[in-house]
């Protein structure tokens, strides 16, 4: 049985999975401004709960979710399966990092 992987190892792999997809265009404008919606709307939603805390099982979350939706990285993922895990795991990086973009 493999181990969980850590937080910092998540958001390394979010941050090389959203710079392969933007080499072939796969995250669109539209998305990234359908991710700041997401962000914030479950942000709102959440009163009296740490952003961080959210978006600490956010990431988790689409980690987990990814590696089902492949099958433990047996299969490629489909198109839909992309498109939520990134948005659960983009809304989990800025919600974690506090909004910060992975640059800094």
């Amino acid at each position: 049985m493999a181990a969980n992987p850590t937080t910092a190892e998540i958001l390394a792999n979010l941050a090389e999975i959203t710079s392969e997809a933007d080499q072939v265009g796969s995250i669109t404008g539209r998305l990234r401004d359908d991710a700041d919606t997401f962000t914030q709307r479950l942000a709102d939603s959440l009163p009296g709960i740490a952003p961080a805390f959210v978006g600490l099982v956010l990431l988790h979350a689409a980690d987990i979710y990814g590696m089902c939706a492949t099958w433990d990285n047996k299969q490629p993922i489909s198109d839909e399966a992309f498109v939520a895990v990134w948005m659960l795991g983009e809304a989990g990086r800025r919600l974690y990092c506090g909004g910060e973009s992975p640059e800094g």
